[in-house]
């Protein structure tokens, strides 16, 4: 628009200015009457001059902006073509941990894995004690609590009690009364095996029966398994050996007791001086399953811990 009034100002300025000093002329050569008169003519041309004069402009002001946009548009090139690609930028820095979101549900059970491997060994839970009729020692892995005799009732009484004990070697007394009173009566243990030395490593007929108490501290429990030498699956064999007891015809009942195989006698006590006596254990078929039993067969046995 500067450019557009560049040149209608000066157009302008060349037809009004001439036109004034031609009326200003008028004024001055004429008198003032036939100014007068002639006043009111002059100005309805000169207001018709410049009503022509402004639609003039209205036009040369439309084709200057015609010509305006064409001079842009001549001025402006066609698009330019896409260029190559530029090079791939810098990785990010890594973004800050969100907050977790909420729990979901709980997933479906899973198979059961495979069994872990065995832990480690646990604390000893106090261990098991058991007698070893017929030795003075205990087991390898064992622990000796003491040595002893066995003792019982003596065969022909008909009343005390009808155990055997492992009775200390080392005995100590608190009060105590000479002699014999009414009461109970302890004695030795003899080997009564005359008929059967084949059986056992040595003769040890009476002689008396040594024993041991033990104590095993990895396992916590025991049991006698009579009827034969071999232990149930899981159970730990101590020892075993052949079942004793009294002689089936006695007055004096006593319990079942399982003897070493290799029994011992107590050193320097070979004389015949019963007491408590013990026998081997033969088994009646017929009573006993036969088949699995033998009339005559001495019962062997066996003492587990677990």
């Amino acid at each position: 628009m500067a450019v557009l009034w560049k040149f209608v100002i000066p157009f302008v300025l060349c037809i009004l200015v001439p036109y004034a000093r031609t009326v200003e002329d008028e004024f001055d050569s004429a008198d003032t009457s036939k100014a007068l008169d002639s006043s009111a003519s002059q100005i309805a041309a000169l207001s018709a001059l410049l009503k022509k004069t402004r639609a003039q402009l209205v036009g040369l002001e439309t084709r200057l902006h015609q010509v305006e946009a064409g001079h842009v548009a001549a001025l402006r090139g066609r698009d330019g073509r896409d260029g190559i690609p530029g090079r791939t930028g810098r990785d990010g820095k890594n973004g800050y941990d969100g907050q977790p979101g909420p729990r979901g549900p709980p997933g479906p059970k899973g198979i059961p894995g495979n069994d872990g491997k065995q832990g480690p060994k646990g604390p000893s839970g106090g261990g098991v004690s058991y007698v070893r009729w017929g030795r003075d020692v205990c087991p390898s892995g064992t622990n000796l609590v003491y040595k002893g005799i066995t003792g019982g009732g003596f065969y022909t009484h008909t009343g005390g009690g009808g155990n055997y004990l492992c009775l200390t070697s080392k005995p100590k007394y608190l009060n105590f009364k000479k002699g014999f009173q009414n009461g109970g009566r302890m004695t030795g243990t003899e080997y009564q095996v005359s008929d059967n030395t084949a059986l056992l490593p040595k003769n040890l007929q009476h002689h008396d029966a040594p024993c041991a108490t033990c104590h095993v501290t990895t396992r916590g429990s025991k049991l006698m398994v009579p009827g034969t030498y071999e232990c149930p699956l899981g159970w730990h064999r101590e020892y075993y050996g052949y079942l004793m007891t009294a002689h089936y015809s006695h007055n004096h009942p006593t319990d079942f007791i399982c003897v070493d195989e290799n029994a011992q006698g107590r050193t320097g006590t070979h004389q015949d001086v019963d007491g408590a006596l013990l026998y081997l254990v033969e088994g009646y078929c017929g009573s006993l399953p036969c088949g699995p039993y033998v009339d005559g067969y001495e019962l062997t046995c066996a003492v587990c811990t677990k």
